[in-house]
């Protein structure tokens, strides 16, 4: 999971972060549907084939990474003080 690592490396933006889960599920279904992922990201058919929850679905399931879990979510917020 060396793409999710880049979460803790620097400060992202929204739309970083929605690259790096896009890259980080692509790269998890790249044996079974290699048109996913080419050239070290996913692809536009990736991104066109698949929405949130999917993808949290990708990343629980290959990844062991439940972004989803409201408990996670909750205390995520708590530590970054916000309500």
């Amino acid at each position: 999971m060396k793409i999710m690592e880049k979460f803790g490396e620097q400060e992202t933006t929204e739309d970083e972060g929605l690259e790096i889960l896009l890259d980080a599920s692509a790269l998890c279904l790249k044996a079974q549907r290699p048109e996913f992922w080419e050239d070290g990201h996913h692809t536009e058919v990736f991104e066109d084939a698949v929405d949130m929850p999917t993808i949290y679905h990708i990343l629980d399931v290959c990844g062991g990474v439940k972004l989803n879990d409201p408990n996670l979510l909750a205390m995520a917020q708590e530590a970054l003080g916000r309500s």
